[in-house]
């Protein structure tokens, strides 16, 4: 699930009025009164030196820090109002590069700032309904080919995803077809949903139930239930990596009117590198492993076009180590290009 923007532009604004900022702040604190001249006697004739008096010296402890110019903390408040986070560290770096003796002062404000933004983001989960914060984005491909072969080939996605306070709830689900010379080839479609009950911002269980129907590899419906524990490993502005792992339970009824059931080891993986605001590469790969092991992996590149609209090229494989029948490829690729509308 994607939700890209494009803050790129904005960031760069702000980077170079930040600069012009602090060099106006610098040179206006570097300005000192210049000396008085000395003052003479008669015309022509140096004033008499008279020796002052002698007063006792003032005891002085160690300079205090520097004030914070008001301009820099115009500035950084003004980053901090507009709520993005990497504008404001971007912006608090120019500020300490030009004013390295405030830089304890300019820490202690984005700090208060980023507070100021974390509890106003808890304090907007904690209020949304059931049916408010979702997120995500509707994917649609199509290809065709003519010549030797003639293929054409469908794809529908939804990925959405409710970022809660304590929970996070996702739901994808997906329809891809293909026919070659009128017959069809491929038929997979999936539905899944998984809850996770947060505990920290790196610890969380969660629950999930799956359904998917391939009868090009063997089975007309396959149900799976998992349950376990998912970490955050990498959280960053611009990259996350989560894992999941706990057991399954699948049951599989396949296209000749047997059916199975399994106990099974289930693990995920999601990586998503926000290459640049505009280009957004993501890695999703799931393992399921009993008697007959399963294997997907999804590996795309989406880059933002107009408004909600991406382009994405992506690759999906899927390996069956134990398809029903002798005469069916383990494994299942395809590369495609499709629209996305994110929201």
């Amino acid at each position: 699930m994607l939700s890209l923007t494009s803050r790129f532009p904005a960031t760069v604004a702000g980077l170079a009025a930040a600069s012009h900022l602090c060099a106006a702040a610098a040179q206006a604190s570097a300005a000192l009164p210049a000396g008085l001249p000395e003052t003479s006697g008669a015309a022509g004739t140096p004033a008499a030196e008279t020796p002052a008096a002698e007063a006792p010296a003032a005891e002085s402890g160690p300079a205090g820090p520097a004030a914070l110019p008001p301009a820099v903390e115009a500035m950084l408040r003004h980053a901090g109002a507009a709520g993005d986070v990497a504008n404001l560290d971007s912006v608090a770096a120019v500020a300490k590069s030009t004013f390295p003796e405030s830089a304890g002062q300019i820490d202690a404000l984005v700090a208060e700032l980023k507070g100021a933004l974390e509890a106003e983001r808890r304090t907007e989960l904690a209020e949304q309904t059931l049916l408010e914060g979702w997120t995500g984005s509707i994917e649609a491909g199509l290809s065709k080919t003519t010549g030797n072969s003639n293929e054409t080939g469908t794809l529908f996605q939804v990925d959405t995803q409710r970022e809660g306070l304590t929970t996070r709830h996702r739901v994808n689900a997906m329809l891809d077809r293909q026919k070659s010379d009128g017959t069809l080839t491929r038929n997979r479609s999936l539905a899944n949903y998984q809850l996770n009950r947060k505990f920290s911002d790196t610890l969380s269980l969660y629950g999930l139930a799956g359904w998917e129907r391939d009868r090009f590899a063997g089975y007309r419906n396959r149900f799976t239930e998992s349950f376990g524990i998912g970490f955050q490993l990498l959280r960053r502005e611009t990259m996350s990596l989560t894992l999941d792992a706990g057991p399954a339970f699948r049951q599989v009824r396949f296209i000749d009117g047997t059916s199975e059931s399994a106990i099974a080891a289930r693990g995920s993986l999601s990586y998503r590198w926000d290459i640049l605001p505009t280009l957004v590469f993501r890695q999703d790969a799931t393992a399921i492993m009993d008697e007959s092991n399963t294997f997907t992996s999804n590996t795309s590149l989406t880059t933002k076009l107009i408004g909600a609209l991406s382009a994405r090229l992506s690759y999906n494989v899927v390996h069956e180590s134990d398809p029903l029948d002798d005469s069916l490829k383990k494994t299942d690729t395809a590369m495609r290009v499709s629209v996305v509308y994110s929201y």
